[in-house]
């Protein structure tokens, strides 16, 4: 590359060299004269060819650097004045002249703006800095001179030092030999300017200009100019001086100190005026540019010359030059400066006392004084004591500068405060600055406006306290915010006004809302000393409403209605009190913003009571932001539906932040109601002209999130006819949504409001599918059903649009028929699509599968008869958008569009920058493993090791919720794929594409081709999701618990909930793999995922405690699996060794945790992996009790039975209902697991010690469930018990218990069986009146089919029992038993009428389709 490049340069610069020949050999202007067209022409060129050369670095074309010389000297010295001095000049001496301050400045450069530029067009297009603003736009053969300029500073210094002294001479020569007094001023600004450029080069390299000759030549050349009447050579040079210093060393700088300190020694009328300034200025510089700590030794010397030069009263001139250079002095030394700050204070208290300065005529002359009184407490900073004498000097100053009128003096006097606030906030007094800097924001100058906001904003962020005065100042910024042009100030002026709301709001959020409400509503300004009491005592009550007096007109009109007082800047009469005033679009929308963030402050406040009606009400003298709830909601509305255009998204974000801020706040007034249910109207109403179709498209993408917001919340309850219209909102769009159109906006607008509501609907969608989900999104999910198939079509086209604008090469890109955007708008839209896809991606995901994945698609087997029946029904109507929605249903194959979610999916994880985004693409690919498309023909090998490949990746992530996703997702994997996934007979390749498109979407895979693949794919994907499995049990499991949160860098709490969860995921992944494998291969990983479940259980303790459940599941079914006993391959025996070798070791641990830990902690807990939470304890004790019946040793069974039977039974008798559901049922497996073998057997025994202990526990428990007395009639007592679906578990569990003791006790003890059961089981009836609840129900249900199953296997026993039942408990049963053979023989007779009328009907079918006799044949020809 190295060679390439030079090789490149030295070609670049023969060209060069060639056009530089070209351009020596031009004749000289002065004899012969060319047209102006020629001449321009020419001076283009020589502009180009130096710049060219300017670029590049001088040893790369050092042969031509004679020529150069040659050209550039001459075009430098012959040709017009440079404009390089301003740019090149330090801007913090532009006080000082020539050019112009503010105005003035601003003047002088449109001036020069329309000076010619010739024929050089890069002017119009370039984008380099110095052609960024109008000012630098010169003509042509200034900008010449200038590159001239810049190129001779570049070459001199690459000169040797006899060439440097040649180049001197001859500049000086020319200059001498100038004809005219133009010329030479022209002559000596371009070399001035040229030395002004080596003196920096040489500087800021720290390089020596050489010899002595050179040096003293440059000495001699630059020194006069500190003498010059030009101010711009003047400044040059002092500068230059300065730098030459910097690079030359203490010789130099000792010469130069010397020689002006002997200058300023001579008297004043000796001496030009402009010299005496330059010296000022020099020792200025050489405290700049040498630095203050390199030129300590000459601080006291420069100090008192400078005092010197500032008392000259003989010219003003001198006095202003030697205070700013004081000033810079004061600045570069800091606390060396400290021992002169009193006597420089006593200068200018002096200087003020002068007759000059009391008349007032020299404003610039107060601005330097305030300029060296703001350096000296910039320097001295936090040595400032507030009583000191050097503080009441500088107060003393600043007094005088604010009394003076000239805006520069002023604007020094609140510089003063400024550097105070910020370097010694100890002496800052809030009440004594804060009157004058107010009064400053009416000023006519915008400088003082903005220097006074910018302070205020230092004063409130540095002194909080001073906030309580200050809520009057709002309603002054917001009329300064209505006025003001300039964006910097705008700026400013909000953050000023958003920073006094973060330290005011938390504690008086009324006040601005009263603030916000009178610029949004236009409204008359309140009483500023009504407000200021508001904020000195906080309120008790809620304010009343205001009554205002509306203003609200078009922006339009706002802005022609109050541009004629802003000429002048801030108009005075706007903060008098009952002044109407209009205030601007864009002020009300940032004052909609103000309410935002005022509900942010107080969500961020510890005050529990501004979203708490109880805690407010009891909060007496505190003023809180729900008692203004109803002005909150009301100025939302009325921006949401305002005729401000503007101004309807703002509002619209307010309601969204109310939803999210009050929604868990409960009325104390209706108990069970949430207090935004008093506001449903208006937020529903603000929200339904967002979905009209002349509509702003920014605003129904804005309200489509809002809306999803306010129905997926589960602190508000909405009634369906509620949930129906929002819903209809959302929905109807859905028909036309891909000819959505908006003729007077943009094209991605169009693709802003269809993604907005795809991605609002697939929120939705997702959220119901999710756990947990709130009660509104539960009644939502079946109005969505009949739209999911045109949401599936509509979702997969914006995910291949995504997919095609953000992974696609550009020529797939443009053979791609996009749907939801436009060619022109690819590059625009990327942001939107960006937002909607993770969410798009996981509903679309959710829905493969189900019946709306394939319903619609052309040849599809999953259309139910329901369906079909509709669209015979709907088949007549034959309208245009029904066959646009038939063709988007049916546009892709089931299986493409798996592909394209999968592939998405996978990309998306491998950016893991986001982690909400990467957790809601891991929930994608969850769904994605459905048990329909993981087999070996859709679902490769290839493919599968692909996802797992990028899976694995993600098990390392920082986030522990991330990581307990991937696990979730391979254990889906495991649970879904086929059995025959893995085995050698069924593996199969990935079928073409071609294929899958135009196969059948039949979940069958029995009548694909299958084909017989390497299994080294299949070994090598086994081998890694075993490998995922059991990476978390060697990370935590075998370091021991006490080092997990090291391992893991999290704490003991994660390491007890996202760890424990983990853990449980991956032996439950290795429980499920133990049924999947084939023998061969579960013989293979066999060792290694025993020891892994042992080592689980050796470590269930402590926060792992609840890991027991699951490692015994995984430990029984590895154990029991058949390879384990009938498998030869000697892996088999070393499963069986180690079983064997680890035996001792699993019962004490298990008994170890029996003895110590409390079941009933572990039922309580929910497994998010299964629908059936208890089953992990479940089926761990099944596993204790049945596995491990048999072994002797000191360990006995009934030392581990009596405790599980202990703990069980207090379970059974505890008070939460999914604790005696999960006991009940662990009881029902353990006698059903012993019932299968013989009475003989130890297993048949512990199953009856089992019922023996529990059966009784049962028995209560289902009595329990009567709520009325057994000697009165149910029917006197209409109340029901609240019973849960917990109840109902319970109650079906322990009914199979006592069903099954019946069923196993012998003829003697089933009489008595059946005495305890039936009893029981008419506990759990309810008398038809009152109508009972449908859990009540349910269980009486279940209880009248079991006593109907009894009566008739055993009708002896049953009738020996109804005589024993208490009269109340007869006359229930009777009149149940009747309800239910009523109901049985009504369903009898309804099925038969039901086949009668099937039968009628097939026979009438049957009759219409017979053959019909044939027609007579008869020739009627003879007739005619």
């Amino acid at each position: 590359d190295i060679m390439a490049v030079s090789k490149y340069n030295s070609k670049f610069v023969s060209s060069l060299s060639t056009t530089l020949q070209l351009v020596l050999e031009f004749p000289s202007t002065s004899n012969v004269s060319f047209k102006p067209v020629t001449l321009d022409s020419m001076r283009l060129l020589e502009f180009k060819l130096v710049r060219a050369y300017h670029a590049l670095p001088p040893a790369l074309y050092s042969q031509a650097h004679s020529h150069l010389l040659r050209m550039v000297s001459s075009l430098m010295l012959d040709g017009p004045t440079t404009s390089l001095l301003p740019k090149l000049l330090h801007s913090d001496d532009v006080s000082l002249g020539p050019w112009g301050i503010g105005l003035d400045g601003v003047e002088e450069a449109l001036l020069e703006a329309f000076e010619p530029v010739g024929l050089d067009a890069s002017v119009v297009w370039t984008a380099k800095s110095e052609f960024a603003s109008f000012a630098t736009i010169k003509a042509t053969n200034v900008r010449v001179v200038d590159v001239s300029v810049q190129l001779f500073a570049v070459l001199f210094v690459a000169q040797s030092d006899k060439n440097r002294l040649q180049l001197l001479t001859h500049v000086n020569q020319c200059i001498k030999d100038a004809t005219t007094n133009t010329t030479r001023a022209s002559m000596q600004t371009n070399a001035m300017c040229s030395m002004f450029l080596i003196t920096k080069q040489l500087s800021r390299s720290r390089t020596p200009v050489g010899k002595g000759e050179v040096l003293t030549a440059i000495q001699k050349f630059i020194h006069p100019f500190i003498a010059d009447a030009d101010t711009a050579l003047r400044r040059a040079s002092c500068e230059a001086l300065g730098m030459l210093c910097r690079s030359e060393g203490d010789s130099v700088t000792n010469n130069l100190v010397r020689s002006i300190a002997e200058l300023v020694k001579k008297p004043a009328k000796d001496v030009m005026p402009s010299a005496r300034a330059g010296a000022a200025f020099t020792l200025a510089c050489i405290q700049r540019y040498v630095g203050g700590m390199m030129s300590q030794t000459h601080l006291p010397s420069t100090v008192s010359t400078l005092h010197v030069l500032a008392q000259d009263t003989s010219s003003n001139l001198t006095a202003m030059w030697a205070m700013h250079a004081l000033t810079i002095t004061i600045q570069c030394s800091g606390l060396n400066f400290s021992s002169f700050a009193t006597p420089t204070l006593m200068l200018v208290s002096s200087l003020l006392l002068t007759d000059t300065y009391v008349a007032g005529s020299h404003p610039t002359a107060y601005s330097h004084l305030g300029r060296v009184v703001n350096a000296i407490v910039g320097a001295l900073g936090p040595e400032l004591e507030p009583v000191s004498p050097t503080m009441h000097k500088c107060n003393a100053v600043c007094g005088e500068l604010e009394a003076h009128s000239h805006p520069l003096v002023r604007y020094e006097a609140i510089a003063f405060k400024q550097r105070l606030i910020m370097f010694a906030p100890r002496v800052v007094q809030p009440q004594a600055i804060y009157p004058f800097l107010v009064s400053q924001l009416k000023s006519p100058y915008i400088t003082l406006r903005g220097a006074a906001v910018t302070c205020l904003r230092q004063l409130v962020q540095t002194k909080p306290e001073s906030c309580a005065g200050m809520i009057k100042l709002a309603t002054i910024l917001f009329d300064m915010l209505d006025h003001e042009h300039d964006t910097q100030l705008h700026q400013e002026i909000q953050h000023l006004i958003t920073t006094l709301l973060d330290m005011s709001a938390g504690t008086t959020p009324s006040v601005w809302l009263r603030v916000c409400k009178s610029v949004v509503t236009a409204s008359k300004h309140q009483d500023l000393e009504e407000d200021e009491a508001l904020t000195s005592k906080p309120l008790a009550q809620p304010a009343k409403n205001m009554s205002d007096k509306v203003n609200v007109t078009d922006e339009d009109e706002d802005e022609e209605e109050n541009d004629g007082g802003r000429s002048s800047g801030m108009a005075g009469t706007k903060a008098e009190r009952n002044i109407e005033i209009s205030y601007r679009g864009y002020t009300k929308v940032f004052a909609m913003d103000c309410v935002r963030r005022v509900i942010s402050v107080c969500k961020s406040t510890p005050v529990a009571a501004h979203f708490d009606l109880s805690l407010a009400r009891q909060a007496s003298g505190l003023d809180t932001l729900v008692l203004r709830l109803h002005e909150l909601v009301g100025m939302a509305f009325n921006a949401g539906t305002s005729v401000t255009d503007s101004l309807r998204p703002i509002g619209v974000w307010t309601l969204k932040d109310i939803v999210e801020a009050f929604a868990p706040c409960q009325d104390p007034d209706y108990e069970g109601h949430g207090l935004l249910e008093l506001y449903q109207a208006q937020i529903t109403s603000a929200l339904r002209p967002a979905f009209a179709p002349d509509a702003q498209p920014q605003l129904t993408a804005v309200a489509c999130e809002v809306l999803v917001t306010y129905v997926d919340n589960s602190f508000m309850v909405h009634t369906p006819t509620v949930l129906q219209k929002i819903m209809a909102l959302l929905i109807s769009p859905l028909a036309n949504l891909r000819q959505m159109s908006y003729p007077s906006y943009s094209e991605k607008m169009v693709t802003l409001v269809q993604l907005a509501l795809l991605g609002a609907l697939a929120r939705l969608y997702a959220a119901g599918n999710a756990p947990g989900h709130s009660e509104n999104v539960t009644k939502i999910i079946p109005l969505l059903q009949s739209s999911l198939p045109l949401l599936r079509a509509n979702w997969m086209a914006a995910l291949r649009d995504y997919a095609m604008v953000n992974a696609q090469p550009a020529v797939p890109v443009e053979l791609y028929k996009v749907t939801f955007h436009s060619r022109s708008t690819a590059r625009e839209i990327g942001d939107y699509y960006a937002d909607a896809f993770p969410l798009i991606l996981r509903a679309a995901s959710s829905l493969v599968g189900t019946p709306a994945w394939y319903q619609g698609r052309s040849g599809s087997s999953h259309r139910d008869d329901g369906e079909e029946q509709h669209s015979n029904d709907e088949e007549d109507k034959g309208s245009s958008t029904t066959d646009d929605t038939d063709t988007s249903l049916s546009e892709t194959a089931p299986e493409d569009d798996f592909y394209v979610l999968l592939g998405l999916s996978l990309r998306a994880l491998t950016n893991q920058s986001v982690p909400d985004r990467v957790s809601l693409c891991i929930h994608s690919c969850s769904y994605l493993l459905h048990s329909d498309y993981l087999t070996p023909h859709k679902f490769p090998h290839e493919e599968c090791r692909e996802l797992v490949t990028v899976l694995s990746k993600l098990t390392m992530h920082d986030e522990v919720a991330v990581r307990s996703a991937t696990a979730s997702v391979f254990l889906r994997l495991v649970s879904n794929v086929s059995r025959d996934y893995f085995s050698e007979d069924t593996d199969t390749t990935p079928s073409s594409p071609q294929s899958s498109s135009s196969s059948s979407p039949s979940l069958s895979s029995s009548n694909s081709s299958i084909t017989q693949p390497s299994t080294r794919m299949r070994d090598m994907l086994l081998h890694d999701i075993v490998t995922v499995c059991v990476a978390p049990l060697h990370q935590y499991l075998h370091t021991g618990p006490h080092q997990v949160g090291q391992t893991a860098a999290y704490t003991t709490t994660h390491a007890s909930t996202e760890v424990t969860d983990m853990i449980a995921i991956a032996l439950t992944s290795l429980a499920k793999l133990s049924a999947l494998l084939p023998p061969p291969l579960r013989a293979r990983y066999e060792s290694t995922l025993l020891f892994t479940c042992l080592r689980a259980t050796e470590l269930a303790h402590g926060s792992f405690a609840p890991v027991l459940s699951y490692a015994l599941i995984g430990l029984t079914a590895w154990a029991r699996a058949p390879s384990a006993s009938t498998t030869a391959s000697p892996s088999s025996d070393v499963s069986h060794d180690l079983l064997a070798e680890h035996e001792t070791t699993l019962h004490g641990a298990v008994l170890t945790v029996l003895k110590t830990f409390d079941f009933s902690k572990m039922m309580t807990g929910v497994d998010p992996f299964s629908k059936d939470s208890s089953q992990p304890l479940i089926a761990a004790l099944a596993a204790l009790v049945t596995s491990f019946q048999n072994t002797t040793g000191d360990i006995t069974d009934d030392d581990i039975h009596d405790r599980v039977i202990g703990e069980l039974s207090n379970a059974l008798i505890g008070q939460s209902g999914k604790v005696r559901a999960t006991a009940a049922q662990t009881v029902r497996m353990i006698v059903q697991a012993g019932a299968t073998h013989q009475p003989e057997t130890h297993s048949y025994q512990l199953a009856m010690k089992y019922l023996r202990e529990m059966g009784p526990a049962l028995a209560l428990g289902l009595v329990s469930f009567q709520d009325y007395d057994a000697h009165e009639s149910p029917l006197a007592q209409p109340e029901q018990r609240e019973l849960t679906e917990d109840d109902v578990s319970f109650a079906g569990e322990a009914v199979k218990v006592l069903v099954l003791a019946n069923a196993l006790a012998s003829e003697e003890h089933k009489l008595a069986s059946l005495q305890v059961l039936i009893p029981s089981l008419v506990c759990m009836l309810r008398p038809a009146t009152p109508a009972p609840s449908p859990i009540h129900a349910q269980l009486h249900t279940t209880a009248i089919q079991i006593i109907l199953h009894l009566a008739t296997n055993s009708p002896v026993g049953f009738r020996s029992i109804m005589p024993t039942l208490p009269p109340s408990y007869k006359s229930l049963l009777e009149s149940s038993l009747r309800q239910a053979l009523l109901a049985q023989q009504q369903a009898q007779q309804q099925a038969q009428s039901a086949t009668q009328a099937k039968e009628t009907a097939q026979q009438r079918t049957t009759d219409f389709d017979a053959p019909k006799p044939a027609p007579l044949k008869l020739d009627f020809s003879k007739y005619g």
